[in-house]
């Protein structure tokens, strides 16, 4: 999985893909609101990776599709979601949701 920000600046993704052209599209569909955009994005080519770079217009806390085609053959899809956490080490999903239950020690008594 992928994980972006919501921010109006270049960004970049970095994929295995099935093959490494000069020039690819790209298809973002919010999984929310099942509406697909299509950034332009550059490609570069590198060690067996390839990195996407460009602007894109995401939402906080959503997650996305992501589709790299080459032409019209599709070379990757994978999962994005949009964070503004930026500890990526120490990121977690339930940041504020959850709160872990302290006041018990664990034991088991067994009879």
């Amino acid at each position: 999985m992928h994980i972006l920000q919501a921010v109006g600046t270049s960004q970049n993704i970095k994929i295995i893909p099935r093959s490494h052209p000069a020039s690819v599209s790209v298809a973002l569909t919010d999984e929310s609101t099942n509406t697909t955009a299509t950034p332009t994005m550059t490609a570069a080519s590198s060690d067996g990776f390839l990195t996407l770079s460009g602007i894109l217009s995401v939402v906080d806390g959503r997650y996305y599709n992501l589709e790299v085609k080459d032409g019209l053959e599709l070379i990757y899809r994978g999962r994005c979601f949009v964070t503004s956490q930026t500890e990526f080490d120490k990121f977690s999903i339930n940041q504020g949701e959850y709160t872990e239950e302290t006041s018990h020690d664990n034991d088991f008594i067994i009879i």
